[in-house]
């Protein structure tokens, strides 16, 4: 939601005046390096869930099997 903002900031505010240069670079600049942030962070979460379920088995398909198996008995 914030960045749709600041996007929307960043277009106005081109169009209002084309020699505020900085302004928009800033702008250009905070919204690459949010979705940087934001993609590395999503890269991050999912590479320690794929660890985390192949290294020791945490599913919720383990769990769920393992206790039909503990009521069956």
């Amino acid at each position: 939601m914030i960045l749709l903002i600041n996007l929307t900031w960043c277009f106005i505010s081109l169009r209002e005046s084309h020699c505020n240069l900085v302004h928009n670079l800033v702008c250009v600049i905070d919204i690459v390096i949010r979705k940087f942030i934001t993609g590395i962070f999503t890269a991050l979460v999912t590479f320690v869930w794929l660890i985390m379920v192949t290294a020791f088995g945490v599913s919720l398909g383990d769990f769920d099997t393992a206790q039909a198996d503990e009521e069956s008995n």
